[in-house]
C-alpha cells in the first residue's frame, strides 16, 4: 500500500468545479468528492506531466489519489479522467447554469463532510446540461437543490403531507438520474422558486 508520513493514499472521485491559475505553472483546482467533501489541489504543470496526469479542466470528472495533509491545498499524486462534460460550452445559457451550480456547491460544502447524493446529483446535472438539450435548465437546477436539501435533512417535514412528499420523491428520483417530468417551463420556474425558498429557510448560501 502506498503511504506517506501523513497516512495511506486516499483515492476518490473528484468533480472539478473551479480552476484558478496562480502563476509559476500552478493551478488551484477546487471541487467535490462524494466521500471527502470539498477538496482543493494545487496542480503544478511539471509534476503533472511527470506523472502523466490528464488536465484538470473545468466540469471534468476525475479519479484522484492523494496523501491527506493538514492544510487547505492538497498535492495530487495520481489522477485519471473518468468523464468530461465539454458539451456544456456549446450553449452559453447552459454554461451559465453549470457555473451557477458550481458556485452553489462550493458555497455550501466543506472538507471532510461526505455528500454522496449531492455529488451524484451534480454529475447528473452536468451530464444533462452537456448532452440533453431537451431537459430544461430550471429542471436541472431544481434537482440539484432538492438533492442537497434532502441529504441535509431539510425535507423531513414534508413526510407529513403525502402530496408534497410524492412531489419530492419524483424530483429526487430525477436528480439521481431518473426521468424528467414532462412539465411546462412555467411549472419548472415555479418549482425552482419553491426549491430556492426552501434553500433560504435552511439558511443555505446562494451565489
Amino acid at each position: 500500500m502506498n503511504s506517506s508520513p501523513h497516512g495511506p493514499l486516499v483515492t476518490t472521485d473528484f468533480l472539478v468545479l473551479r480552476c484558478v491559475p496562480t502563476g509559476y505553472g500552478a493551478t488551484v483546482v477546487t471541487g467535490l468528492s462524494p466521500d471527502q467533501g470539498q477538496l482543493a489541489f494545487v496542480i503544478r504543470e511539471g509534476n503533472a506531466a511527470r506523472r502523466n496526469m490528464p488536465p484538470f479542466d473545468l466540469f471534468r470528472l476525475m479519479r484522484v489519489g492523494y496523501f491527506p495533509e493538514d492544510k487547505e491545498l492538497q498535492q495530487c499524486h495520481e489522477a485519471e479522467c473518468l468523464q468530461t462534460f465539454s458539451g456544456i460550452t456549446a450553449d452559453y445559457m447552459r454554461y451559465q447554469a453549470a457555473c451557477w451550480l458550481a458556485r452553489l456547491a462550493l458555497l455550501n460544502t466543506v472538507p471532510a463532510l461526505p455528500h454522496s447524493g449531492f455529488f451524484t446529483a451534480m454529475c447528473v446535472a452536468l451530464r444533462r446540461l452537456a448532452e440533453e438539450p431537451e431537459v430544461p435548465v430550471d429542471a436541472v437546477s431544481v434537482g440539484v437543490c432538492m438533492a442537497f436539501l434532502y441529504e441535509g435533512g431539510w425535507l423531513e417535514g414534508y413526510a407529513e403531507s403525502s402530496q408534497t412528499f410524492r412531489q419530492c420523491e419524483v424530483l429526487l428520483n430525477m436528480a439521481m438520474g431518473g426521468p424528467v417530468p414532462a412539465l411546462t417551463s412555467e411549472n419548472w420556474q415555479e418549482l425552482l422558486s419553491w426549491a430556492l425558498a426552501l434553500w433560504a429557510q435552511a439558511e443555505c448560501r446562494l451565489p
